[in-house]
């Protein structure tokens, strides 16, 4: 409940916002020098970098409780927070890389991590921080959502199709975190039912993005921030729900039309081989590798 409290708050500014925007300030500003569609690309620039610190953070923390090093954690963070959009840009062709050429996000990512590293030890023994606190949890959702917006209008800018757009929406907001789970040896939760459902909210607020921003460029500033809410508000419902995607073991049609689970033939056929051994008082680990051919026979 505190969650949905959280999220409907962050929703009123988003709102108020497009309102106030709407009845005059878009007026004001189309009768001045200031393009209404530079609001916007100074809005994705001002999300990647709060994206940019957050995945940094989150990133460091989990680095850190892996048991890595100072420059372990940096690297994580930084990888984490950048590796997404690094992966858009080069199935886009935007070569150099962005940070590459600007010092500022690589400095911020680099920054955030390191603060993360030294300050975590002293900051989680006087305020019992742990890292499955609530503000670890806003802290990963804000970047999902930010990204994914962010994502979605570098895409859609630089020739993208609507498809496309949406998939560089969830490469920038997943993949900098895939990377971050394959270094740290635990399983990429954007593969694993069994972790969480992470990419489908960011598909679905890269897609609120590109819905609202096919309007015009002048409305990208009310896509960023619709589409960022959105994605975080679908992984709140996930996570509150336990909603997670199928996975390959579950059989839909039988449990649509007997209720039903039914398994892989070849891992119902684990399953009984390993009830056989251990009502035998033995368990698969146990056997000795010139008994397990016959078990398999």
């Amino acid at each position: 409940m505190t969650r949905y409290v959280v999220i409907s708050v962050l929703a009123l500014p988003v709102v108020l916002f497009t309102i106030l925007w709407k009845s005059g300030t878009r007026d004001r500003v189309e009768g001045t020098s200031i393009d209404p569609a530079e609001w916007g690309k100074r809005a994705v620039k001002f999300a990647n970098y709060v994206g940019d610190a957050s995945f940094a953070i989150s990133g460091a923390v989990t680095a850190g409780k892996k048991g890595m090093d100072g420059v372990g954690c940096i690297v994580i963070g930084f990888v984490t927070a950048l590796g997404g959009g690094s992966a858009r840009d080069v199935c886009m062709g935007l070569l150099p890389l962005g940070w590459m050429t600007s010092w500022f996000e690589a400095i911020l990512c680099i920054g955030c991590a390191a603060v993360t590293f030294f300050a975590w030890s002293p900051l989680s023994h006087h305020f019992k921080l742990s890292e499955s606190d609530e503000w670890l949890f806003w802290t990963d959702t804000v970047g999902l959502g930010v990204f994914a917006a962010s994502g979605a209008h570098v895409g859609d800018t630089n020739g993208a199709t609507a498809l496309g757009a949406v998939l560089c929406g969830l490469m920038t907001a997943t993949f900098g975190g895939m990377v971050r789970d394959t270094l740290c040896q635990q399983p990429a939760r954007i593969l694993f039912a069994d972790r969480e459902l992470y990419a489908l909210p960011a598909i679905v607020g890269a897609a609120a993005y590109m819905a609202i921003a096919s309007f015009g460029e002048e409305y990208v500033l009310e896509a960023v921030l619709v589409g960022t809410w959105i994605a975080m508000f679908g992984r709140v419902v996930a996570i509150n729900h336990f909603i997670v995607m199928p996975t390959f073991s579950t059989d839909w049609w039988g449990r649509c039309c007997g209720g039903r689970r039914v398994e892989a033939p070849d891992a119902r056929k684990a399953e009984e081989e390993e009830e056989e051994v251990t009502k035998g008082g033995e368990t698969p680990s146990s056997l000795s590798s010139m008994e397990a051919p016959l078990l398999r026979n």
